[in-house]
């Protein structure tokens, strides 16, 4: 009787540890969603300053003020063609 349980037993654990054995890798699922093109700025030209002028001169300052607001305006369309991508994704990637 001894025997049979013992042979029982080790079948049932030969058996039942077949099944822990490594798995078939799952291929990963690839889902491709459309994307539209959202609208990239153009590098701007940057006003060049004048060297034989010093910074604080009247006509550098005009200079440098201009420079700033071309600065900000390419900084806005880039943020704006990041806010573009990501409201196609679904997540918010702009900041406020």
């Amino acid at each position: 009787m001894m025997r049979r349980v013992t042979v029982l037993l080790l079948a049932l654990t030969v058996l039942g540890s077949a099944g822990c054995g490594a798995k078939a890798p799952v291929a990963p699922v690839v889902v491709a969603l459309p994307v539209a093109e959202c609208p990239a700025p153009s590098r701007p030209a940057i006003p060049a300053l004048d060297p034989a002028l010093p910074f604080d001169h009247a006509l550098s300052v005009e200079i440098f003020l201009e420079r700033d607001d071309v600065f900000r305006s390419y900084a806005k369309a880039l943020e704006d063609c990041v806010k573009c991508y990501g409201a196609q994704s679904g997540g918010d990637s702009g900041r406020n």
